[in-house]
């Protein structure tokens, strides 16, 4: 069984998740659509796609394709998700897969209703230093968690263009979506419980933005991450994981390659040879699970990703930031 895909939006992250996908065996990319059939083409063209559609709506009535990657703004994931989920697509959406709290569970709920497969395309989560980082806290390396350290940034840093993705509030920009929601989901991911306070302190750019974020959560272990999330500081995006017995580094968690464990009785280094950026192992998995007629990923199941999002609503509530669509 093939499983087939689609693509809408024909931006960067697009062009980065399509060359991603020429490098696993399984699944065949058949479709993109943007708003510009000239856009469509060219990418179909630049990416070996058979198919390019001018619109979204001619994507989701494609019946040969059983799944969307939705890489569009921010903005409009609720909007894309939900049409093609109305046309009985599954769907891979970009994160954050909502603006908010109340899209995500109206997202979750179509595809229950529907019976379809709906992700938010957390790859981070699936790469293996980050297991690996998982495996060791679980088997009790580090000891109990204490403290979290994440960061990411932008590199290189983007011009600010006002009506660019990232610095217009009705294209959902600034920091904390686009680069924030990724020590947040790692901070969640492993610390199993919530965070029960929080902190925030936002420099807010010229059109209404945030900029930068530094963040403060604690977790009812009594566990603090200190998070930081720029969209105009060359920051190193490092991340550290401090327990009771011993430490994690992760070297550019990002897409980290690498995990390194220091306790008391031992140094060990993981590391992962692959030679793509990452995405691949997100791609694999998705492909497997729509293969075994698998509705939630195990990696990135809903209540991970409605964690996620809860904790960016209670933020955006204390930095008084919401958008003009809302």
């Amino acid at each position: 069984m093939t499983i087939n895909w689609g693509i809408i939006g024909t931006g960067v992250i697009a062009n980065t998740f399509a060359n991603e996908f020429n490098q696993v065996s399984e699944g065949n990319l058949l479709a993109v659509a943007s708003r510009l059939k000239e856009n469509a083409e060219q990418f179909a063209a630049a990416n070996g796609i058979k198919r390019a559609y001018e619109g979204y709506e001619s994507i989701v009535k494609d019946e040969n394709i059983d799944i969307i990657y939705i890489a569009t703004p921010h903005s409009v994931h609720f909007e894309n998700t939900m049409l093609c989920l109305e046309n009985n697509k599954s769907v891979l959406c970009e994160k954050p897969l909502g603006v908010n709290e109340k899209q995500e569970k109206q997202m979750f709920a179509k595809a229950k209703e529907k019976n379809l497969f709906l992700m938010e395309a957390m790859w981070t989560y699936f790469l293996p230093a980050i297991q690996k980082a998982k495996e060791w806290i679980q088997a009790g390396k580090i000891g109990e968690i204490q403290v979290i350290t994440a960061q990411v940034g932008i590199l290189p840093i983007p011009p600010r263009n006002k009506k660019g993705r990232l610095f217009n509030p009705d294209l959902a920009g600034g920091a904390l979506l686009d680069t924030g929601i990724y020590p947040i989901a790692l901070a969640n991911l492993l610390l199993k419980d919530d965070p029960v306070q929080s902190k925030i302190t936002t420099q807010f750019t010229k059109t209404g933005v945030d900029e930068h974020n530094a963040i403060s959560l604690q977790y009812k272990s009594e566990a603090i991450a200190q998070l930081t999330c720029t969209i105009q500081a060359p920051i190193e995006t490092d991340a550290y994981i401090y327990g009771t017995k011993g430490k994690i580094h992760l070297p550019a968690f990002l897409r980290t390659d690498k995990a390194i464990l220091e306790n008391d009785k031992e140094k060990e280094t993981f590391k992962d040879l692959r030679t793509s950026l990452g995405y691949t192992y997100e791609i694999k998995a998705v492909n497997s699970y729509l293969k075994k007629n698998k509705k939630q990923s195990n990696i990135v199941p809903p209540e991970k990703s409605l964690k996620n999002i809860r904790v960016i609503d209670t933020l955006r509530k204390e930095m008084g930031l919401q958008y003009p669509f809302e």
